[in-house]
């Protein structure tokens, strides 16, 4: 009797618990265990085999476990449980019996369906719960299960991929070039200048803010003026009209 536990994480179907409990035992304390397991993650329904009938979920409505047959048989569920392993959508447990059980597991092709059970005189229930729970854990994402399906659903936002490039703001722009202009004046040894609190010169109010283009403007009067003086003027030639064509030196910073 074998019970595993799996939970969904961001398109992966992480496997949190497995519990086998080998005969001979008790049919009454080993629903129970696996009850008291269940309600310590918080699990209120459980889902099974037919094996057993009516007093498997019988036992475990006392419990206060709902118990729900599965809709799939075993080969239904590895077929299914198949393109998660090879899509990484699944985070198996550390577990030597799980491991053996399915690299014995044994696939052939008869009408109409493919059969997936164990060799003869082996077992698979481990193998078995493993499968039906992460296939269950993954049906919250709307049938994802494929390798091609789970791609669509990366693209489309579906599933989030850890992975995945992010949309950039204009605030990342703008945070990206500072560092990199601050990164070239590290390199280049300039030091930028230490900005001092100031005052508006024409009324003294200290409410004031710097704006493009390097000059300073006051929050009362809305004087404008630069701190250090007007930046120099340099002739760039002269236009159509005779008429000179200057450009301002401005600071580095403004």
């Amino acid at each position: 009797m074998v019970l595993a536990v799996a939970h969904e994480e961001r398109g992966v179907s992480v496997l949190d618990c497995i519990r086998e409990i080998t005969p001979p035992f008790s049919p009454e304390a080993a629903t129970k265990e696996f009850a008291e397991t269940l309600k310590r993650y918080r699990i209120s329904e459980a889902t099974g085999d037919r094996y057993g009938a009516e007093w498997v979920a019988e036992s475990f409505e006392k419990l206060g476990i709902r118990y729900v047959p599965s809709e799939q048989n075993r080969s239904e569920l590895y077929l299914e449980f198949l393109p998660n392993i090879m899509s990484g959508q699944c985070e198996l447990l550390d577990n030597r019996r799980l491991v053996n059980q399915l690299a014995n597991l044994e696939r052939k092709t008869g009408r109409g369906r493919d059969i997936v059970d164990h060799e003869l005189n082996q077992h698979d229930d481990i193998g078995n719960a493993v499968a039906g729970v992460v296939v269950r854990a993954l049906r919250g994402l709307g049938g994802v299960f494929g390798l091609i399906e789970y791609e669509k659903a990366v693209e489309a936002g579906v599933i989030l991929f850890l992975d995945a490039p992010q949309p950039r703001s204009p605030r990342d722009e703008v945070m990206e070039k500072e560092k990199m202009f601050a990164r070239e004046r590290r390199l280049c040894g300039i030091k930028p200048p230490e900005e001092k609190p100031v005052a508006c010169p024409t009324c003294g109010d200290p409410l004031v803010a710097k704006v493009p283009g390097g000059q300073w403007r006051c929050a009362q009067c809305g004087h404008q003026w630069w701190p250090d003086g007007p930046p120099a003027v340099t002739v760039a030639g002269f236009d159509a009209a005779g008429r000179p064509c200057v450009k301002l030196r401005r600071p580095w910073n403004a």
